[in-house]
């Protein structure tokens, strides 16, 4: 708009060749669709590949108020939620993934008296999400586009306009905080680029995992990663493995376990530690990255005993039925301990 564009001619295209056509990761569980934990995957991503529902209570008997977020024409809503006098809410915010639909499907009830409700659900086939939303931004201000949208492998030959660059440590501090699992995939991509070229795949950027597993003096055979979020019921390590990558991390010379320390949630301050450890020594103190699944409680970081050192530590629970709260309150406990060390 600031170079006085009032019209694109021709078409839209996104080039995903970057990366391989594996949109979903090997061992992710059919049903984890369509929750943001498990999003689709893609060489252009916008959003976190997802789509935001606000729910708002009105009066009672009337239908809640739903918006999304970002609002496009890309994706089709049906939403039917009514406002209640009894003090429960129940909604249930879904997708039509079985028939791979980007149809957003909202119901339940709401207590008129409940703060807003807000959930979110993966989109399907992102990159035309991504292309989507510009082409609408573009018509929002007032630049006419009036082409079609697909995907194609850009002409060897073709300008380059304008070229946008983020450094990796807002990626890892962003993936880290917020336990972000389309991050973490695409972190697992730019290493299979780096170090092997295009198409990405998720299997080179193993590759890379595996050589740091060695330098470390570990044997990857011992162990097996096949994603880079971990939301892969195929994925096998142990403790031993994650402390000795930890020491390794604070042992280098150069300022990369900074950068990886601080990108760590902290206890009782923010990201996925946040509501974690308020009232006891680790408080603003541990450093440590969560991972959860269904059965599945883990916590790895650092420490600070009370005698000064640093202590690497992880913690893995799994094969449990119900509630991960009783697993995460028993890792507190043994954060609390360790920071009480003398």
């Amino acid at each position: 708009k600031n170079l006085k564009v009032k019209r694109i001619t021709g078409n839209i295209f996104a080039d995903v060749s970057l990366m391989d056509s594996l949109f979903w990761g090997k061992g992710w569980m059919w049903d984890d669709d369509p929750s943001t934990s498990a999003p689709y995957l893609s060489s252009l991503n916008i959003n976190k590949n997802s789509v935001q529902v606000i729910t708002a209570p009105q009066k009672i008997n009337k239908q809640s108020k739903v918006t999304f977020y970002p609002e496009s024409k890309y994706y089709s809503t049906e939403a039917n939620v009514i406002s209640i006098k009894g003090d429960s809410t129940k909604i249930k915010v879904s997708r039509d993934w079985i028939n791979r639909k980007n149809k957003i499907l909202v119901n339940g009830f709401q207590f008129y008296k409940d703060d807003v409700d807000t959930s979110e659900v993966n989109i399907f086939r992102p990159e035309l999400f991504f292309i989507t939303l510009l082409k609408e931004q573009l018509n929002k201000v007032d630049i006419k586009f009036t082409g079609k949208l697909d995907t194609l492998t850009i002409p060897d030959n073709a300008i380059k306009f304008l070229t946008i660059k983020r450094g990796l440590d807002s990626v890892i501090i962003k993936t880290n905080k917020e336990s972000n699992n389309l991050g973490a995939e695409m972190i697992l991509y730019a290493l299979a680029e780096k170090f092997y070229g295009f198409p990405a795949t998720a299997e080179n950027g193993v590759k890379v995992i595996d050589s740091l597993i060695t330098l470390i003096g570990h044997d990857p055979g011992n162990y097996r990663i096949v994603d880079g979020s971990g939301v892969s019921h195929y994925n096998l390590i142990t403790a031993d493995l994650i402390i000795d990558l930890l020491k390794h991390m604070y042992n280098r010379k150069d300022n990369l376990f900074s950068l990886y320390y601080n990108s760590l949630p902290v206890a009782g301050v923010d990201g996925t530690l946040k509501d974690r450890m308020i009232t006891s020594q680790a408080y603003n103190n541990v450093h440590a990255k969560t991972g959860t699944l269904s059965g599945v409680s883990n916590i790895s970081g650092y420490v600070t005993a009370a005698n000064g050192d640093k202590l690497a530590f992880s913690i893995l629970m799994q094969n449990y039925v119900g509630k991960s709260k009783p697993a995460r309150d028993l890792q507190d406990s043994l954060c609390t301990i360790l920071s009480l060390y003398k």
